[in-house]
């Protein structure tokens, strides 16, 4: 007997009610991973009646939850939507959609994604979920949509956050102009720190060290400016330059600045020599 038939002869009791949508849901998702949709999406609907047998609570909103996400795996989003709607805890809701979102993002169903967002009624998780878009657009290349996203988001931390990710994405695309002045956007300090940091490293992986310095330089924190110049000088390591780092990181004005950077060289060495072929 196959997995749905099993599901189909369990006794209708709570614990195999919950058993059986979870037999369902295997089935289907195992489907999906295969390209089988058509026949992923006919599972998951009998999962969806079975788990609807079940009184509200927890398991209940679990198996809806997990169907859900499985649905939008199998390109229904749609029913995705739905089904997630019958989540009884709001909280619990809205991060299902938003976990839908991202499953439609990461696939490069962005459009889908943005549409889905509108769902969501929490305001945290929906400015969540335009950060989860805005940083696969970023990793697909699609920065000026990642930028225009970002400006959407409502919520201060979470835009700032979006807007660290495009930075450092910018930067890591060479586009160093545009990072910085991605940057300027980003209001929180601790967020604008990381990205300064990122973008610093990512000149840095360019040997454009003079701007990564002064890219550091920019970072308020002392703590977070020092991991700044550790980063620079362990990628300046890897690429073979202790000679020229020792000779930058010697200038640096506080020992602090110095010890970090040291350490960072001797990091930089060391992965090196973990890569290099044994002689």
């Amino acid at each position: 007997m196959n997995v749905v038939g099993a599901a189909a002869v369990l006794p209708s009791v709570r614990l195999t009610v919950s058993l059986a949508a979870a037999l369902c849901l295997m089935a289907a998702t195992a489907w999906a991973e295969t390209d089988g949709f058509a026949e992923a999406r006919t599972i998951l609907k009998e999962a969806d009646q079975v788990a609807s047998k079940l009184e509200q609570g927890f398991v209940r909103d679990t198996l809806f939850h997990d169907i859900a996400l499985a649905e939008a795996q199998a390109k229904d989003l749609n029913e995705a939507v739905q089904i997630a709607a019958h989540i009884n805890e709001s909280l619990a809701q809205a991060a299902t959609v938003e976990q839908i979102v991202e499953v439609l993002a990461k696939s490069g169903r962005f459009q889908e994604a943005l549409r889905t967002t509108t769902t969501i009624k929490d305001p945290e998780n929906q400015a969540g979920a335009l950060q989860i878009i805005v940083i696969a657009l970023a990793h697909d290349g699609r920065l000026p949509q990642a930028v225009e996203i970002a400006h959407r988001i409502e919520i201060d931390a979470i835009r700032s956050g979006a807007f660290r990710d495009v930075a450092i994405a910018q930067a890591e695309a060479g586009d160093f102009k545009g990072a910085l002045q991605t940057v300027r956007e980003i209001t929180d300090l601790y967020r604008r720190n990381i990205a300064l940091e990122g973008i610093a490293v990512a000149q840095a992986k360019r040997r454009q060290i003079q701007a990564a310095l002064q890219t550091a330089a920019l970072i308020l924190d002392e703590v977070e400016r020092a991991d700044a110049f550790g980063g620079i000088a362990e990628v300046e390591a890897q690429a073979g330059n202790r000679d020229a780092a020792l000779a930058w990181i010697h200038k640096l004005p506080s020992p602090m600045y110095q010890s970090r950077a040291l350490l960072g060289l001797a990091n930089g060495i060391l992965q090196k020599a973990k890569t290099s072929p044994a002689k």
